[in-house]
């Protein structure tokens, strides 16, 4: 791009247009896309600092006309190209979002980045229906919003792990950049309509974080052909807010307190005057439960001093909750039913335990007698999501192949202390003595999902038989392909729980490497085999004939677009070097800088250094002095390189983070003379000395080179920003001396091991 044309008249444009004051959607400024994506705001432009005003200009420079889209403060606007063919008044629109891009980083006032933000979202064009993220927000100084497009799945655990919460980290990483605060354990949870992840650390959020979601990790919840753009943002929480109650619900006698956000402490509480100890409360998070309340009595809960994991204060401090538990005059009631010998009851309501067996144990539910047979149920019939509800197998009791029998619950209490009254049924009690039947199949990445119809475990399933036809009816066939851990459930319905049919489903991962390319299986026909006696129910009935399926897995060319970014080990090795690992042998155009970029800055091919590392499928990137100045995640975008045999990137293109620090060296800003055998080397930032001799380092006084002391000549101070040196003659050394001190390559090194840069240092 012509930087003055440009410039003269994106000036001219920004100058006439002033005199609007209409709401602007998409945000008044100028968006520089390609390998920038950037925006400034209009009123910022008056306002940039030098540096800020360089980063434009360099911005500027490397957008194409085409790429470049300036929004009026009226939210209407035009391409450069637009703008430069005729007079903005008349050229100027509603914007698209084909216009955009997709997420744009603010320039802040000196050139660094800020917020994200999509434009796309503000335009005049209904929803795409594509998969991607919409922004991301700080929610507390423990949360994190993600908001998606549309709604998300998290059938595979995609977002988080279904049981534990935690997040996977594969798909979603969180990091934090420079000095900000450590992570703790980031668990998630998806809203109820599937588009907004919240992520909740353990600890507290303080500072910069970059946020980043793996292109193709997440699918949609309603198509599993949409699967989410690659994202990557920033986000800053600096939580100075202090938490709030927000509400009060009930569990029969159990009052459950709401806060603003998660605390880490609840202070002191109090409940009408008495103070409360752990064992009449529980916190969990953003929630409070105490228990113990009387039905119908008003009563007042007092909480004092209790802090979020920023260490805010509830606000007000104290806060006073009113309290008045329902009073419940409604008894619970159950509802028994029978699938083969299993039982299942449900109660109206949520139970209280009892001691229902009279063992002196406060450890039951209810108290079951089938004809005469007694039993009790605990906590290990009842379900996981669902509290009231409880199963038992009842198999034990059934002698031949069935059993009509007489159930009675009795001794069943709710939250509130009413008692059930008992209930006595009958059911048929049948024993299950058919094996699991195939119902269907699919794939995701390297795994096959297999339904059948009814619970199902896998019976020493290591491998299974297949038929592989690749898109050129080349087959294949594996009489024994290698599997990973089978798992006997898989979350179908998408509600981060295995609950319905999900316990009827077999995720079998194949590991045959054969069988995959970039961890997924091939595109083709498989016709799967799974060997008789490998899959049975919960009786346990195990299958006696194979269980046969075919499926189609679609996906990229096989024979071209080949070639991929291998993400695990593309990694730094030293500050300011990075490996770039291919799936392949490249050509020499993996070595042009041009073809790589970070966080949207191309690589400047006379400052960058490119070299394969003993074999061509690994290039390695040396990194001007202090182009990363600060620590955290990067994202890697390689483009316009291909093998040796000519094939290109899958996708035109291929991203991926990678966590790179610093490599700003270390400066010797100062020397200052401390007494008569010592002197002082100033830092511009904290450094370390080797653990051997300090090499690399010359001392001159008055011209002349000066020995230093045999025992520890270096000693870094306690600031450790500055190092006492102690030359070998002691008490030689004057008030008027100058002192010159040069490193040349020495091995003196800050926190990220850059080594203390060359050049010299006088204290005259």
């Amino acid at each position: 791009m012509n930087k003055k044309v440009a410039l003269s008249i994106l000036s001219a444009t920004v100058v006439a247009s002033m005199a609007s004051s209409a709401f602007a959607a998409p945000k008044s400024g100028v968006y520089l896309g390609g390998d920038v994506d950037r925006y400034y705001e209009l009123r910022d432009l008056f306002n940039l600092t030098d540096a800020g005003k360089t980063k434009f200009a360099a911005d500027m420079k490397v957008t194409a006309f085409d790429k470049l889209i300036y929004v009026d403060f009226d939210g209407k606007g035009a391409s450069l190209r637009e703008i430069m063919n005729g007079e903005f008044s008349k050229v100027k629109r509603d914007l698209k979002k084909s216009d955009f891009e997709g997420v744009y980083t603010k320039s802040n006032l000196d050139g660094s980045n800020g917020a994200t933000y999509d434009p796309r979202n503000d335009a005049i064009d209904g929803p795409t229906g594509d998969l991607k993220v919409d922004s991301v927000a700080a929610v507390s100084g423990s949360q994190i919003k993600i908001n998606f497009s549309i709604p998300v799945s998290n059938a595979g655990g995609e977002l988080f792990n279904a049981q534990t919460k935690v997040i996977n980290s594969s798909n979603i990483t969180v990091a934090g950049l420079g000095s900000a605060a450590q992570l703790g354990t980031l668990t998630g949870s998806l809203s109820e309509d599937g588009k907004t992840l919240t992520i909740t650390n353990s600890l507290a959020f303080n500072g910069d974080y970059s946020v980043y979601v793996k292109k193709d990790s997440i699918i949609s919840k309603d198509d599993v052909n949409k699967k989410v753009a690659e994202f990557l943002g920033n986000v800053k929480i600096t939580d100075s807010t202090a938490p709030t109650y927000t509400g009060v619900t009930y569990d029969g006698s159990t009052a459950i307190v709401k806060f603003s956000e998660p605390l880490k402490s609840v202070g002191t509480v109090t409940l009408d005057g008495k103070t409360l100890t752990t064992s009449d409360y529980t916190l969990s998070g953003d929630t409070l439960e105490v228990t113990g309340l009387t039905a119908g009595k008003a009563s007042t809960l007092v909480i004092v001093g209790a802090t979020d994991n920023a260490g805010n204060i509830i606000a007000p401090n104290p806060t006073t909750v009113a309290l008045t538990a329902p009073v419940d005059t409604v008894k619970p009631t159950v509802a028994v039913s029978a699938k083969n010998t299993t039982l299942t009851f449900k109660f109206s309501e949520a139970l209280k335990l009892v001691d229902a067996d009279g063992d002196q144990a406060t450890d039951d539910y209810a108290k079951v007698t089938i004809g005469s047979n007694t039993f009790t149920l605990g906590a290990s019939n009842q379900d996981t999501t669902d509290k009231t509800k409880f199963t038992f197998d009842a198999a034990q009791y059934v002698a031949g192949s069935f059993l009509n029998a007489t159930v009675k619950v009795e001794a069943f209490t709710d939250k509130s202390g009413l008692v059930g009254d008992a209930f006595t049924t009958s059911v048929m009690l049948t024993k299950d003595n058919t094996a699991p039947a195939f119902v269907s199949a699919s794939s995701k990445d390297d795994k096959l999902i297999v339904k059948f119809d009814e619970d199902v475990d896998a019976n020493s399933l290591t491998n299974v038989t297949i038929k592989y036809t690749d898109k050129d009816n080349v087959v294949t066939n594996i009489s024994a392909a290698a599997l990973g851990q089978v798992a006997s459930h898989y979350d179908a319905n998408n509600n981060g729980a295995i609950d319905g049919e999900d316990e009827n489903y077999l995720v079998l991962p194949v590991t045959e490497q054969n069988l995959l390319e970039n961890a997924k299986l091939k595109p083709g026909k498989y016709e799967v085999t799974i060997a008789a006696g490998k899959v049975q129910d919960k009786v346990p009935n195990a299958t006696t004939a194979d269980t046969k399926f075919t499926l189609t897995v679609t996906g990229s060319s096989e024979s071209s677009a080949v070639v991929e970014v291998v993400d695990a080990d593309t990694k730094q090795v030293a500050p300011g070097k990075l490996l770039v690992k291919f799936n392949k042998q490249m050509a020499s155009s993996a070595l042009v800088a041009g073809n790589y970029s970070l966080d949207g800055v191309a690589l400047n091919p006379s400052t960058s250094n490119l070299y394969f590392d003993s074999s061509k499928d690994k290039v390695v990137i040396e990194l001007p002095e202090g182009f990363i100045s600060a620590s955290g995640n990067r994202l890697l975008k390689v483009a316009n390189v291909v093998d040796v045999d000519g094939n290109t990137l899958k996708a035109g293109e291929d991203t991926d983070v990678v966590d790179l620090d610093e490599n700003v060296k270390p400066v010797a800003s100062s020397v200052a003379l401390v007494d008569s055998s010592n002197f002082v080397i100033n830092f511009s930032e904290e450094i370390s000395l080797p653990q051997g001799a300090v090499t690399g380092v010359t001392v001159k006084v008055n011209g002349a080179t000066t020995k230093l002391a045999d025992t520890t000549p270096f000693t870094v101070n306690s600031d450790n920003k500055s190092v006492t040196v102690a030359v070998y003659n002691a008490n030689s050394l004057s008030v008027n001396d100058q002192i010159n001190v040069t490193f040349q390559g020495a091995n003196i090194v800050d926190k990220k091991n850059n080594a203390v840069k060359d050049g010299s240092v006088s204290n005259r």
